[in-house]
């Protein structure tokens, strides 16, 4: 069954063939982890990248594409809102849509929490931001089911003055998956590297993204995204 399940993770994925050589664990960790919000789709930049607290509902659309040949396309829209001082919590909902001919695509589901953890102005209109976010994921392939955590360390910098902020940032984490399929089940853990850059209008709220998400695993693919941003002042 471990090899069932690493063998549906790379057809359903589109792993490169050299990877199939590598611990089961491991291949399926990164099939758990693109294979649902976790990290099939690139971070986008929060009020706390930007080293403010969120104080409404915020949205998300994002789109993330699997490099390689025939690698799948991912899609996700998100709400955010504050809990209190104590951070913000997102949901997301999404789908994998495979570029492979007679493979499937899948609903995927992803929740996270993050805040702020350090904020230094380092200049007229910039700052030096450090957060932390946790994330959960799921996603359902053909009789398989995926489960995927991370947590991260996301690092921005707001640069500029005026309504247009840009932000770049980078985001280290460490992340777990799990397949399971008739009672049977493996996990692994992958670290991962998030990294974009956000032009972010701080009158509307309004944000566009550009970024990646890099699972490690040797011969593993990177997902380039891009994204759209709105959190309204309230």
């Amino acid at each position: 069954m471990r090899k069932i399940l690493a063998t549906f993770a790379l057809t359903a994925l589109v792993f490169t063939p050299t990877a199939q050589a590598q611990d089961v664990g491991d291949i399926v960790a990164y099939a758990a982890l693109v294979g649902s919000p976790t990290g099939g789709l690139a971070p986008v930049v929060t009020p706390t990248m930007m080293g403010a607290q969120q104080t409404g509902l915020g949205y998300s659309f994002r789109y993330g594409r699997v490099t390689g040949d025939n690698a799948p396309n991912n899609f996700g829209a998100g709400i955010s809102l504050p809990v209190q001082t104590l951070g913000t919590i997102g949901f997301t909902a999404g789908y994998l849509s495979p570029s492979e001919t007679g493979v499937d695509g899948w609903m995927m589901l992803g929740a996270n929490f993050n805040r702020g953890l350090m904020n230094t102005a380092i200049g007229a209109g910039s700052s030096l931001n450090v957060g932390l976010d946790v994330g959960l994921g799921w996603g359902n392939p053909e009789a398989l089911t995926l489960l995927s955590g991370s947590i991260g360390l996301p690092v921005s910098t707001v640069v500029g003055q005026g309504n247009w902020r840009v932000v770049p940032f980078v985001q280290p984490g460490f992340g777990y998956g799990r397949a399971s399929a008739d009672g049977a089940s493996e996990s692994g853990t992958r670290f991962l590297l998030g990294a974009g850059l956000g032009f972010v209008d701080g009158t509307r709220g309004i944000g566009l993204n550009i970024g990646m998400q890099k699972v490690f695993i040797e011969n593993g693919e990177n997902v380039i995204g891009l994204g759209f941003t709105w959190n309204p002042r309230r």
